[in-house]
């Protein structure tokens, strides 16, 4: 069995919210799991808190305990989940069946390809075998979790880097850490530190199992589209015309000119690019791509990955209904894959553009994934800025996407 243990806190003092939720995941391992030990700490936040604080109640009560996480624009799991500026959830993991190795890597924004190869050398040496040890490969399971920074973060350049250290296929799933958008940084966490413009992270290697499910809930709209001119994920030129131009044409002169004084906004009022992604049996046939900023003086559009010259893509938007009933089905599928599902540990990295910016409130989503797992199964999460899961053995940087993740021990 997988020992695990959720807490889930709204207190506004950090001290006291760290070393609550830190108590309550001792007491759980103290009194269900007596023989096992907690090995690992997800944790994630949202920004008014103090995390040097936070982190100092957790410490208080699990001193010595390796951990990993970010900040977020609101906390999820199975005991709540919110938006507010003092949101905390932090998880407890024991095995004698999985290792955790965290890691925290700096100058992201810099240079984000020798960020992904200092993470790729980590991976290989925390893998490589020594004299009698069990050699550690591709299928005596590894999973990656990452939690870059949610500005800094440059998701092509980041995996490229991770690939080019690696001689075996290996899954990434986590999502950018983010914020209330009142700040330019977003915070990442490892052991006892908390860092910005990083990428932190967990390494799980041994005998389990995992499931991943993606799914966005954004319809295509209008008609295809190709990208004419670009350089890296800036696009210069639509069919030939000037971006924001095209964009103007796209979504009309009364709802383009709504975003007239910060035209970021689009990105938290249902507006992204769908990537064409056909032949994949994926939803709508389409990556999900926000817009991330525009330039007014060269009149282009910034979104988060890579659009080179060529890229076809339709103008998506965001659809309740569709999301609420995408979510429910990758959950419902997870749960009927696991062997069993009462003893997984489940993750939910979702989109902050799916939560109270979509539905008026965090809850209605995460609430329907909640009912699929059909009871009170240990869930953690967080609202991301981005989201990252691979899609038919495909690593993707995603946008107004939920990822869900099931981990089984062996």
């Amino acid at each position: 069995m997988l020992a695990k243990a959720v807490a889930y806190s709204q207190l506004e003092n950090s001290l006291e919210a760290g070393g609550y939720c830190a108590r309550v995941i001792q007491e759980k391992f103290k009194h269900e799991f007596k023989d096992r030990p907690l090995n690992f700490l997800f944790l994630f936040a949202t920004v008014g808190h103090d995390f040097e604080q936070l982190l100092a109640g957790i410490r208080a009560i699990a001193p010595n305990i390796p951990l990993c996480g970010c900040s977020g624009a609101g906390s999820i799991t199975h005991l709540g989940c919110d938006e507010s500026l003092h949101s905390v959830a932090l998880m407890g993991l024991g095995s004698d069946r999985i290792n955790f190795y965290p890691f925290i890597i700096p100058n992201l924004g810099e240079n984000p390809h020798k960020a992904g190869e200092k993470i790729g050398q980590f991976i290989r040496d925390t893998t490589s075998t020594k004299p009698g040890e069990e050699e550690i490969t591709a299928t005596n399971n590894q999973l990656l979790f990452l939690f870059p920074d949610g500005f800094t973060m440059y998701a092509d350049a980041l995996y490229k880097g991770i690939k080019t250290q690696l001689d075996y296929p290996l899954d990434f799933v986590g999502g950018t850490a983010g914020n209330d958008y009142r700040d330019e940084k977003t915070y990442q966490f490892c052991n006892d530190s908390v860092m910005s413009n990083t990428v932190s992270g967990v390494l799980l290697t041994g005998q389990f199992d995992y499931k991943i499910r993606v799914s966005h809930g954004s319809k295509p709209l209008g008609n295809l589209k190709t990208v004419t001119r670009s350089q890296g994920n800036t696009i210069y030129e639509i069919d030939g015309k000037p971006a924001l131009e095209q964009l103007r044409e796209i979504l009309g002169e009364k709802q383009f000119d709504r975003f007239s004084n910060d035209m970021s906004l689009i990105g938290l009022n249902l507006i992204g690019l769908g990537v064409s992604f056909a032949g994949k049996d994926y939803s709508e046939d389409i990556l999900v791509r926000a817009i991330l900023r525009t330039d007014r003086e060269e009149q282009s559009l910034i979104v988060g990955t890579e659009m080179p010259v060529g890229s076809v893509f339709r103008i998506t938007r965001r659809d309740k209904k569709q999301v609420l009933a995408a979510t429910y089905n990758m959950v419902e599928e997870i749960i009927n894959e696991l062997q069993s599902p009462d003893n997984a540990a489940y993750f939910y990295f979702n989109c902050v553009g799916r939560g109270e910016h979509l539905f008026g409130d965090p809850e209605p989503d995460v609430s329907i994934a909640l009912e699929a797992l059909d009871g009170d199964r240990d869930l953690i999460g967080f609202f991301s800025f981005g989201e990252i899961a691979p899609v038919i053995n495909e690593q993707h940087f995603h946008n107004y996407t939920g990822v869900f993740v099931g981990i089984e021990a062996r």
